[in-house]
């Protein structure tokens, strides 16, 4: 599955950038600055995520039924000959 590095998860961000933040009881716009991202509720919607699109959670690969159905046959046969079809 993709890594990210373990700054990611430990560096709070220094520029504010503006995105819907929910505090426990409304959403509203926030500039985020000094914000970290909670690594095992990431993991857990990089996972969901994963599931959502058809690609397999244990490696990050699209699996067949997924690139079929946007009508990616022929790049599902070539990961799938170079073993990289989750």
């Amino acid at each position: 599955m993709e890594v990210h590095a373990g700054y990611v998860y430990s560096v709070p961000t220094r520029n504010p950038y503006c995105l819907p933040v929910y505090d426990g009881s409304k959403w509203s716009y926030a500039p985020n600055t000094g914000r970290v991202l909670n690594k095992q509720k990431f993991e857990e919607w990089k996972t969901r995520f994963y599931q959502f699109e058809g690609w397999n959670p244990a490696n990050g690969w699209p699996k067949a039924a997924a690139l079929e159905s946007l009508g990616l046959k022929q790049a599902a046969a070539a990961l799938k000959a170079k073993g990289r079809l989750g």
